[in-house]
């Protein structure tokens, strides 16, 4: 899982093919992005990826896979309303935006399309995945290295929107630290 939207943020070996995303490449080759930044003396600025979901398992594998990627993740609120997603992701600079349905088939959310309003209103892509899917593709075990402990610092591994005083949200970069 970890492998299959990592491949999918840094666009390695991915192609789209009606709505899903298949990589070419096994877990076990998965390098991170970050790794080629090691010899760089400057913090690295991550990509910022949305992540467009209710707390749920998948959640926790989004994070986990963006910030094995050496990316930042963006929380995204569903049940937010849909001008302050669009704002949030819209003055973040999101690179990708992903989704997926609760695995317990009961997130109340309409299903993430090209008709959906979020889909057609967001200038970056929109990966939509599902774990029961990629779990039937690889059942293999396997052992990925934390890359957070081989490369430079990045500048910043999340990004968190206030609520906004002046009625306009306002970004905040949190660091590993």
């Amino acid at each position: 899982m970890i492998g299959i939207l990592y491949s999918a943020v840094v666009k390695d070996g991915v192609h789209c093919e009606e709505g899903a995303v298949q990589t070419s490449e096994s877990l076990k080759t998965v390098k991170p992005s970050a790794e080629s930044k090691v010899n760089s003396s400057e913090e690295y600025k991550p990509k910022i990826v949305g992540i467009y979901m209710p707390p749920s398992v998948e959640y926790i594998i989004s994070v986990l896979s963006v910030l094995r990627c050496g990316e930042a993740f963006l929380p995204l609120d569903p049940f937010w309303p849909n001008e302050r997603i669009l704002s949030v992701a819209s003055s973040s600079n999101a690179d990708l935006i992903i989704w997926s349905e609760s695995s317990f088939g009961n997130s109340n959310l309409d299903r993430l399309d090209e008709s959906h309003w979020l889909v057609k209103s967001i200038s970056c892509p929109v990966l939509s995945y599902s774990i029961e899917e990629n779990l039937q593709e690889c059942s293999c075990s396997t052992d990925l290295p934390w890359p957070c402990a081989n490369e430079k610092k990045r500048s910043f591994c999340y990004l968190m929107y206030t609520s906004g005083s002046s009625g306009k949200p306002k970004g905040v970069c949190g660091t590993e630290q």
